[in-house]
């Protein structure tokens, strides 16, 4: 039997080749990625029983026992044989041995036992059992507590059942599903597994007949896929893997892509996106009495609105069924991942011993050279004193390795992958901590105190009392250690300067390393900025700065470099614009790269080549909020000029957000525009996908005028993208609200109407219109022309607005 550590490992590996493969096909439509995490579930479940049945694949792996220790040729266990070889041995029995006992006491339990009458061994699994258990009574409480509200539920209307058999037998369903209606719930709901029950609020006589056949067709898609028996499993796995995370997500990931395919069931009928959209926001509104149950298929919870209607708009989304052939492909590889997972059994492979050599062979150099060889760091900082007697020419090749190590990049130029730094401030008082570690590398440094540097930034020369500066860094094999702090008495530095633990004088080779120490430092920290950029730009200007730049794999950094170098010197719309360059081809942080167009645009908009790389620069965030900010300070406060107003219409429709995109025109029209600039607005608007953000800032349009010829068209031809007809009415509305309109504008509001698709909300329009103070008989003529499509009760709304 597995134990917990296995199985969690194993259970691991089977969902993350799920995700793996969700992830890759996420083009795909969410029937297929719902049924691969709902089959990588139910395998999960099978697991044990699988690798039971299944044999066992033994793969050999690298054991962690000791090396064994060099022993003469037909000499005795434990004899030694030479006193050159002491060191070889004391290295294998420092080294290895008390690190294997350390891992054997780190899993040591036996110091008492959990729980009375039980060994330390079995009271894991006892709590494991315990927490599956709980879990699993939950489950079955919620669906015995479903049950009972669907049968104390009482018959929906006669309407609800007709609309549900028609559902039922497009979908394939050839089984009844009884509608009933109870109190006990705000949004229609599918309760049963065997016998489903679609249940609905109490208060549903006033929906409107597509609202209901969209809750219909939504929650009869739900039985039709088996989406009961599928949440199940996912509770089931949950319950009992309740110790690894993923199961969790992969569970929570299932049941929002079947939501999301029953959505796709119904887009498939028919009915448009923006209208589903609408209907399913609203009814997540009401959310007083959901149910919230496990054991519930509820259409409309408030907490997976935003991923459903996010997918329901997107034009590119795959919306087809899952066929019984992906289907069968999804079982089948889940099935070979399972017993796959389950017949791996990991053992150890015998460590490899070196061979006895003869007493006769070994001499004393070859001793020594082979200490020096099984010698590591770690041993020399067990044992520095047999080390430093292996290795009689030690001080020599240390000499030249720090003196290359000044010449080279810190870690040879590669990047230290894992890092952390903090500063703190308090009274005046500077206290920082920085870690760096990557391949063969490590940094530690702490210091404290405000310190000061020399003019060339390649030593310390001053710190206040009671302060000190100390790093370790382990390069390529070799430790250095350096220590400064101020004299007790005279306030001159005291340095303490050791290679491999050996403290060794504070020569020109220690002075050469801590210089390029120095510099790596400031490329990762910044530390080091304000004394190095005016260094850098008296030495070669900008280019010197750009080259520098080019070494930091920190955005902080060069964002400190790039902000400062502003103001450090004069920099020419040439200089500004490389900046910018730079920086976007470096993928800075998106924070920092507003930050720089904000700092570069008001004095460089006007240079072409400033502009561009502004452009490119704003092109390169990622974050919608900070494109935002990021237009909005290349456009600035006032009324944009030409050139503010042709970024704006570059920019803005490769945003990626309704709702920024909104929020930059909406505050480009506090200004007071012309229309040139009023009628770029309304090109802009036409990108903006989400009828509301585009409604509002029509409206806010309107407002200010739109009586302009080419103003009037652009506004028109932004409002024809609008699909739903309540915005669409509203934005006409407005419009029909400003100011200074004539026959000829009411005559193109008519037009626009008629693209409207409800009657009730075109007869709003024209009855507006036949009402309006410019309307003229040719235009009332137009009003009852269009009219002649609605339904007769709208029709005559129409007719009698205008006097008819």
């Amino acid at each position: 039997m597995f134990d917990v550590l296995d199985l969690s490992i194993r259970v691991l590996v089977l969902l993350g080749v799920a995700g793996l493969g969700v992830a890759l096909l996420r083009g795909r439509s969410a029937s297929l990625r719902a049924a691969i995490w709902t089959a990588a579930l139910a395998a999960a479940l099978l697991l044990p029983v699988v690798s039971a049945a299944v044999p066992s694949w033994r793969l050999p792996i690298w054991a962690s026992s000791p090396v064994a220790p060099l022993e003469p040729a037909g000499s005795e266990p434990g004899a030694g044989i030479a006193d050159a070889s002491a060191t070889t041995r004391s290295v294998v029995d420092v080294a290895a041995v008390p690190v294997a006992q350390s891992v054997n006491r780190s899993f040591d339990i036996s110091g008492g036992t959990a729980l009375p009458g039980l060994k330390p061994e079995e009271v894991i699994p006892v709590v494991m059992a315990f927490v599956t258990f709980v879990l699993v009574a939950r489950i079955v409480r919620s669906h015995r507590q479903l049950n009972r509200i669907a049968a104390n539920a009482s018959p929906a209307g006669p309407e609800w059942s007709r609309l549900v058999d028609d559902t039922r037998v497009d979908l394939g369903i050839d089984r009844g599903v009884p509608v009933r209606a109870t109190g006990a719930t705000s949004v229609p709901a599918i309760a049963g597994l065997v016998r489903p029950i679609l249940l609905l609020p109490i208060d549903t006589a006033d929906w409107p007949t597509d609202v209901r056949r969209l809750v219909v067709v939504h929650e009869l898609a739900h039985v039709a896929r088996r989406d009961g028996l599928s949440q199940l499993l996912g509770q089931l796995a949950c319950a009992v893997y309740w110790f690894v995370p993923l199961t969790w997500y992969g569970a929570w990931r299932a049941s929002t892509l079947r939501e999301r395919a029953s959505d796709d069931v119904v887009l498939r009928t028919g009915v448009r996106p923006s209208a589903y959209a609408g209907s399913l926001v609203t009814l997540s509104q009401s959310t007083a009495g959901v149910l919230q149950s496990a054991a519930a298929l509820e259409m409309a919870r408030p907490s997976r609105i935003y991923e459903r209607v996010t997918a329901i708009l997107n034009p590119s989304a795959r919306r087809d069924r899952l066929t019984w052939q992906s289907a069968s492909a999804v079982i089948g590889m889940m099935f070979i991942a399972t017993g796959v997972v389950g017949a791996v059994e990991f053992v150890e492979r015998e460590s490899p011993t070196v061979a006895a050599v003869a007493p006769a062979v070994v001499s004393q150099a070859t001793a020594g050279a082979v200490a020096a060889v099984r010698e590591t760091p770690a041993t020399r900082a067990v044992t520095p004193s047999k080390a430093a007697a292996a290795a009689p020419v030690e001080d020599a090749t240390t000499a030249v390795e720090s003196a290359q190590a000044a010449s080279d990049r810190l870690c040879a130029g590669r990047g230290l992958d894992r890092s952390s730094s903090s500063i703190h401030e308090d009274d005046n008082k500077r206290s920082w901590t920085v870690k760096l570690s990557g391949e063969g590398c490590s940094v530690d440094l702490r210091a404290e105190g405000r310190f000061e540097f020399n003019a060339d930034f390649t030593d310390i020369t001053r710190i206040p009392a009671g302060g000190f500066f100390r790093v370790d860094v382990t390069d390529r094999g070799v430790r250095r250690q350096l220590e400064i702090e101020a004299g007790p008495r005279d306030g001159n530095l005291v340095r303490t300067w050791r290679v491999d633990g050996r403290e060794r004088p504070y020569d020109a080779d220690a002075r050469a390393w801590f210089a390029a120490f120095l510099i790596e430092l400031d490329r990762r920290t910044g530390i080091g900025v304000d004394v190095r950029l005016p260094m850098l730009i008296r030495q070669g200007g900008i280019d010197a700065v750009l080259k520098e730049t080019a070494l930091m794999s920190s955005d902080y950094v060069r964002h400190q470099y790039y902000t400062k170098a502003a103001k450090a010197t004069k920099v020419t719309p040439a200089e500004a614009a490389r900046i910018l360059r730079q920086a976007s081809t470096m993928n800075s942080s998106d924070y920092y790269s507003a930050e720089l167009v904000a700092a570069y645009a008001p004095a460089g908009l006007q240079d072409a080549t400033v502009r561009a790389a502004l452009i490119a620069l704003v092109e390169g965030i990622k974050s919608d909020y900070y494109q935002s900010t990021s237009i909005s300070a290349i456009l600035g406060p006032g009324a944009p000029g030409a050139t503010e107003l042709e970024v704006l219409l570059r920019l803005v429709p490769r945003m990626t957000s309704d709702h920024y995109k909104g929020e930059v025109l909406m505050k480009v029209l506090r200004a007071d525009l012309n229309a040139t600039q009023r009628a770029t607005i309304a090109k802009a608007t036409a990108s903006i996908n989400s009828d509301y953000n585009a409604a509002e800032v029509l409206g806010a349009l309107a407002r200010g005028g739109v009586s302009e010829e080419a103003v009037r068209r652009a506004f028109l031809e932004a409002t024809a993208t609008i699909e739903s007809d309540h915005y669409h009415s509203e934005v006409l509305a407005a419009l029909l609200r400003s100011r200074g309109l004539a026959e000829r504008d009411l005559l193109d509001v008519i037009a626009s109407s008629k693209s409207i698709g409800s009657d009730h909300y075109q007869a709003q329009v024209l009855q507006s219109i036949a009402r309006h103070s410019a309307a003229t008989d040719r235009v009332r003529a137009a009003v009852l022309e269009a009219s002649a499509s609605l339904s007769k009760t709208y029709a005559d709304q129409v007719r009698r607005a205008a006097g008819k």
